[in-house]
């Protein structure tokens, strides 16, 4: 399982407003290996999607430890946060407990979540509109 951090109504503004923002993936040859037609994938900007383990973790060192999978805050909230946030503090060697495996968090994987989560609140504030995940 994932979560998606994005801004709200982000896939309908690109596409309005700037679709060649917007990445093209082409999966055919994959797609077909399993008996399927062409397979094209849109990435499309301002998104990111983590394991819920990374969400969870990430969110907590942001200082939110009772947050659900779906939800929302402004983009001046998360800005706030982020100011406070050090990549550093997310690292995590892997484990595995049972049946839960964790590969961890190096500090490359957790400076891009940085990055990425400034960039998705940057441009939420400038088009005035919320964070959502879920």
């Amino acid at each position: 399982m994932s979560v998606d951090i994005t801004i709200e109504d982000n896939r309908a503004y690109i596409d309005k407003n700037c679709p060649e923002l917007i990445e093209i993936e082409d999966m055919s040859d994959i797609a077909a290996q399993y008996g399927y037609d062409n397979y094209v994938y849109k990435i499309y900007p301002f998104e990111l999607n983590i394991a819920n383990g990374n969400f969870y973790a990430l969110f907590r060192e942001l200082g939110l430890f009772d947050v659900d999978c779906c939800g929302s805050m402004s983009a001046d909230e998360l800005l706030g946060r982020l100011n406070n946030l050090k990549p550093k503090n997310l690292v995590e060697s892997g484990y595995r407990e049972g049946n839960v495996a964790s590969c961890g968090r190096n500090i490359d994987q957790c400076t891009r979540y940085y990055w990425e989560l400034r960039k998705i609140a940057t441009e939420a504030k400038n088009r005035d509109k919320t964070i959502v995940w879920s």
